[in-house]
């Protein structure tokens, strides 16, 4: 027997004898005094509200108004593990009927289950609803029910974690929630005063299949797409479907989805339901049932980051044209980790100029290198043309174009000739060696302006200072002068005699700190600048607002 005093000291009785035989301190309460308060390091940090047994008897468990629920010997007294379960209130807590695993439903609408033996979480069931008030096992532990605050009930699969069945009769939250000795029956007790008792026979599963398709996938580039179909098979009197996928929002960003071939044209497609991890897709064709194989829909995700991950079936609701459900076979589609080209050398999944950049800066660096790509021993020349030739190829999981290229990450014009010069040099027989050079002298035409031009200020307007980007077709003496609207000078930037080349970036590009001459700043309002370039010369308009 157990009892717990407001001070949070938990004392173990021995029943039958009516003594007391083990006691412990779950929670101090700091001096007022103290601010911020300290806690003893294996204590709760808020008082106990409930405590328990594990089903051997071996421990204590204390839930506390911090969120978490703590481990006790029930021997010694002596702290064994701290669960840190939820971001928010503890409502719930059920072991398994067999002792393995706890349960814990919580007012953030998830439920965690942990293993007991090593108590660890395995699992978070997400509602999606609202606060879980009351869980509870079935008989065999293959079940797990969840009342929430919202009147729903949900029967979960605790062999794959999914939710397969969901009831909705109470008006207010489920505060009990029991299972009968045999799983086909279902009890809940409600706050507004209600008990309902639910049939839970199982439904018998079919043949119908619901999957998504590839079953599995090397991950694309980052900002890429990555499209799946939800496929059915051997279907039977489908009029309608539901279902919700749930994804690693980390890695995939929902973008768009497209009813499919197996309900016509002229079903209505409902508007998907899209939270940040999930997607739910419904729609109807009305009173016209289909049979066979055939396509739900066509999603289309984009991938924030490059990981494995997998994207979820549940809830699948497959319906006849009287309303009556049955329950498919899922099948999940797997994300993974893509193979790592030794030529990507920052690790991004990508080959592109970043990785030529990174090669250049290791030059002549000499042991283990991730930028040294036929690994022999020193980064060089031929490291930098075989990057290149990958680029040339595609570039792996994606084909980037030079036009595609980060302008913060771009070499200069004069970089890139030297890069190309060197390899001309070397001169290797080797295929993607020459490959590389041939991309080498694309990326210096790119580089080579066809004109000599002034592009805008960036930012603008700005406060205080701007960066003014141009180009040479030219090798020329540059120049930018600065006036006010009434043709007073009032800054001269002298920036030398500059090749051929492309100044667009803040590292190479025309800075002005926003002061004249003096090193005053100058007020708000607008200013020209004027561009001289041998002879050429351009003017265009900024605006400094502070």
């Amino acid at each position: 027997m157990l009892r717990s005093f407001v001070n949070s000291n938990v004392h173990l009785f021995d029943a039958e004898a009516g003594m007391e035989i083990q006691s412990f301190r779950a929670f101090t309460l700091p001096p007022l005094s103290r601010i911020p308060p300290t806690y003893p390091a294996n204590e709760h940090e808020s008082s106990v509200n409930r405590i328990m047994f594990s089903p051997d008897g071996n421990s204590i468990l204390t839930i506390s108004y911090d969120n978490t629920i703590r481990i006790w010997d029930a021997t010694t007294g002596k702290f064994q593990n701290v669960l840190e379960a939820h971001t928010s209130s503890i409502n719930n807590v059920k072991f398994s009927p067999d002792g393995t695993t706890l349960a814990i439903g919580g007012t953030d609408m998830n439920i965690r289950i942990w293993d007991v033996q090593t108590w660890m979480e395995m699992q978070t069931l997400n509602t999606d609803s609202d606060s879980v008030r009351s869980v509870a096992f079935s008989a065999d532990g293959s079940m797990l029910a969840s009342g929430n605050a919202d009147g729903a009930i949900r029967l979960w699969d605790m062999a794959n974690g999914q939710a397969v069945r969901t009831f909705k009769g109470h008006l207010s939250s489920v505060s009990m929630i029991a299972f009968s000795l045999d799983g086909q029956t279902l009890a809940s007790r409600s706050s507004e005063g209600t008990i309902l008792v639910w049939d839970i026979t199982p439904v018998e599963p079919i043949n119908t299949g619901v999957s998504l398709s590839p079953a599995s996938v090397p991950s694309p580039a980052s900002g890429e797409n990555l499209v799946f179909t939800l496929d059915i098979a051997e279907a039977e009197n489908v009029a309608a479907y539901q279902t919700t996928l749930s994804f690693d929002n980390t890695a995939l960003r929902y973008v768009e989805s497209v009813n499919g071939d197996f309900l016509p044209s002229t079903a209505y497609v409902l508007e998907p339901a899209v939270d940040a991890d999930k997607v739910t897709l419904a729609a109807t064709s009305f009173a016209e049932e289909h049979d066979g194989d055939g396509t739900l829909a066509t999603i289309t995700f984009e991938v924030v980051a490059i990981k494995a991950s997998t994207v979820r079936i549940s809830d699948v609701i497959l319906t006849n044209s009287l309303g009556e459900s049955t329950k498919p076979i899922i099948a999940d589609a797997k994300i993974t980790q893509p193979q790592q080209r030794v030529e990507d050398v920052n690790e991004d999944g990508v080959v592109n100029i970043t990785d030529l950049t990174f090669v250049a800066s290791n030059f002549g660096r000499t042991g283990a290198n991730p930028a040294d790509v036929n690994d022999d021993g020193v980064v060089n020349i031929v490291d930098l043309a075989l990057v290149a030739a990958a680029i040339a190829n595609g570039g792996g999981t994606a084909a980037p174009s030079l036009s595609s290229v980060i302008p913060d990450n771009m070499p200069t014009r004069a970089t890139v000739e030297a890069w190309l010069q060197e390899a001309r040099k070397v001169n290797l027989a080797d295929p993607d060696f020459q490959r590389g050079i041939l991309m080498l002298e694309s990326l210096l035409k790119l580089l080579t302006p066809k004109t000599t031009s002034l592009l805008a200020n960036y930012p603008n307007p700005f406060n205080p200072e701007t960066w003014i980007p141009y180009q040479l077709a030219k090798p020329a003496d540059v120049s930018i002068s600065i006036y006010t609207t009434d043709g007073k000078l009032i800054r001269h930037l002298d920036l030398g005699h500059q090749p051929v080349g492309m100044y667009h970036q803040r590292s190479n590009a025309a800075y002005w700190d926003g002061k004249n001459g003096l090193g005053e700043s100058v007020a708000s309002g607008v200013y020209y600048y004027t561009f001289s370039a041998g002879k050429f010369s351009a003017t265009r308009k900024m605006l400094i607002r502070k």
